[in-house]
């Protein structure tokens, strides 16, 4: 617990204690107590700003304990019930295995160690999925009926205390993209390719060198359109805080997670890479499934993807 903190601590160094012990789900008590224990161990300085605000510093000896070894974490959101189908996308058949299946391969092949799946329509499948992958972890969106994307990815805040991939369940796709986009130097980065004509809940993206600087699902309000959203994104940790932050002010439940790329007090810059020659597809209905089935499969299986 003391290395959760002092990662927390690491990219807000002034978070107060009680905020600390809502994102880890531990009591203010302990919260201190590890602070001390960090301090003791010559991990952590702390410095009293005022009598509302703390300054916490990492040591040498502490910031040596967060080497960079990648990222090492996924995070896959397939809370919600599709409305052409009476199970979860992810029980869906891909070939031989469904689809949340191939995602946990093609993130294990990429040296993808941790994967969370936020779920909630038919979760007995996923529990069961355990018995299998015993390694995933799994958090319930107990209210995804009503309930976007940004709710569920807050569910995780409590989990997450690292930089992660984030990945919409509903999508196929060629392992490449994992590879492409875990190279990137950007930290903060979304895969975006050329707007498909059988895709429904379409993201359009306006990028301008390489950043994000408009998006919608309103193709006539963005000045161009470079592209659509895949749906597989890289997230450094100190900006996810920040969206937990605000998304813990605001009412909309229903609110998406992409918005929060263009926001500006979120991110500074939020950058897109863009790969027109993908081999993948979204299934938000049995037209969608049908295409991923007839076009989609054959060619990943041509290229063992």
């Amino acid at each position: 617990m003391i290395t959760k903190i002092l990662k927390i601590l690491l990219e807000n160094n002034t978070m107060s204690q009680r905020k600390i012990s809502e994102y880890l789900d531990i009591s203010l008590g302990s919260v201190n107590k590890y602070l001390n224990q960090a301090i003791e161990q010559n991990l952590l300085l702390k410095e009293v700003i005022s009598y509302r605000e703390t300054k916490y510093t990492l040591t040498e000896v502490g910031r040596k304990s967060f080497k960079d070894n990648g990222i090492s974490t996924a995070v896959i959101l397939i809370a919600g019930k599709p409305k052409d189908f009476d199970v979860s996308v992810g029980q869906l058949e891909i070939g031989k295995e469904t689809l949340i299946e191939s995602h946990i391969k093609k993130l294990r092949a990429c040296k993808i160690k941790r994967i969370i799946l936020i779920v909630g329509f038919n979760k007995e499948y996923f529990i069961n999925l355990k018995k299998v992958y015993n390694d995933i972890e799994i958090i319930e969106n107990k209210n995804y009926k009503n309930t976007g994307n940004m709710y569920s990815l807050y569910l995780a805040r409590n989990q997450i205390q690292e930089d992660f991939l984030l990945i919409d369940g509903d999508i196929v796709y060629e392992k490449n993209i994992i590879k492409n986009i875990l190279d990137n130097k950007q930290k903060n980065i979304s895969v975006i390719t050329k707007v498909l004509k059988n895709t429904q809940d379409t993201l359009y993206a306006d990028i301008e060198n390489e950043r994000l600087v408009g998006l919608s699902k309103d193709k006539y309000s963005l000045q161009n359109i470079s592209g659509q959203l895949v749906g597989i994104s890289k997230i450094q940790y100190k900006f996810f805080l920040k969206m937990i932050e605000k998304f813990s002010k605001i009412n909309n439940s229903l609110y998406f997670y992409e918005y929060f790329f263009i926001d500006k007090t979120i991110f500074d810059n939020f950058y897109c890479l863009k790969m027109d020659n993908l081999i993948w597809g979204e299934i938000d209905n049995k037209k969608q499934y049908k295409h991923i089935l007839d076009n989609i499969l054959p060619k990943l299986m041509e290229g063992k993807n």
